[in-house]
């Protein structure tokens, strides 16, 4: 009969697709995996390195020893910040990806994605103040403000350059993209407007 074998194949084909869609489940779980490590290994690791030499800074009473621990602590949480510029501006660009078409939105990975903006802005915020105390005790004002300098850049490009064909900043486009009743984002970005002036 015709009629039971469509509906074998019917049945059969739906079976591949939920083993196909199963798959794509795993690459992405293990591809979100990779990527967690991948932030974690370049953001969080040389900041407890630094750490680490602050805590070996304040246990040493020899000031030269002092000086170089505190100057590999600094180069640590530049290198930690470098990082998370770097991650917000690839979470940015792949927001902009991910929203373009709206019937085809990733709905998960989007707020993932807008998750893990909202912590590195944190983590850039935290990073940079304990740069400018180590810098301010070691007397380099220069380092101090250059450090202040681009942490101002990195918050102007994510609260106000726009990103999109609309025009939108990153931050604007989180904004249209979750419903907020307090309109957060948007109302961090009037806070901000004075930090990177």
């Amino acid at each position: 009969d015709s009629h039971s074998v469509d509906a074998t194949r019917s049945i059969t084909e739906q079976l591949q697709m939920r083993q196909i869609y199963k798959k794509l489940e795993d690459i992405e779980e293990l591809q979100n995996y990779q990527i967690e490590a991948m932030r974690e290994q370049d953001i969080i690791v040389p900041f407890l390195s630094a750490r680490d030499f602050v805590v070996r800074a304040q246990s040493t009473g020899v000031f030269s020893k002092q000086e170089e621990l505190l100057e590999k602590a600094t180069e640590k949480i530049s290198d930690a910040s470098n990082a998370v510029y770097i991650e917000i501006k690839r979470i940015s660009d792949e927001l902009v990806k991910l929203t373009r078409f709206p019937l085809l939105q990733k709905t998960n990975r989007i707020k993932a994605l807008i998750a893990d903006v909202a912590q590195d802005l944190q983590i850039a915020t935290k990073y940079v103040g304990v740069q400018i105390h180590i810098l301010d005790y070691l007397g380099e004002k220069e380092g101090a403000a250059q450090t202040l300098e681009t942490y101002q850049k990195a918050m102007e490009n994510f609260f106000f350059e726009p990103i999109n064909r609309s025009g939108l900043s990153t931050s604007d486009l989180i904004h249209n993209y979750i419903p907020d009743p307090h309109d957060s984002w948007l109302n961090l970005s009037e806070e901000i407007k004075p930090v990177v002036e």
